[in-house]
């Protein structure tokens, strides 16, 4: 077996949690067509942002870029005293 040379769920866990959530939703039917509520979103922009998110994440990846996570972290720290 292969060493793990990144942990991504770890990583990455709440640009995933975002992932998630957005998929969780489209799953139980939470787009404004069928809601009329307008904060669900239409289906269209739905998956627009749901591609946003996929393509923020595999670039991260791809470049090593900081998780979001890691940069509120080193904000917190840089405001404090």
């Amino acid at each position: 077996m292969s060493e793990k040379k990144l942990d991504v769920t770890k990583t990455y866990r709440f640009e995933l949690r975002k992932i998630k959530d957005k998929l969780d939703d489209l799953e139980k039917g939470r787009i404004y067509e069928i809601t009329k509520y307008g904060q669900d979103g239409y289906l269209n922009t739905n998956i627009v942002k749901l591609k946003e998110m996929l393509n923020d994440l595999l670039y991260k990846i791809e470049y090593s870029e900081q998780s979001d996570e890691e940069r509120l972290s080193q904000a917190f720290k840089k405001t404090q005293i």
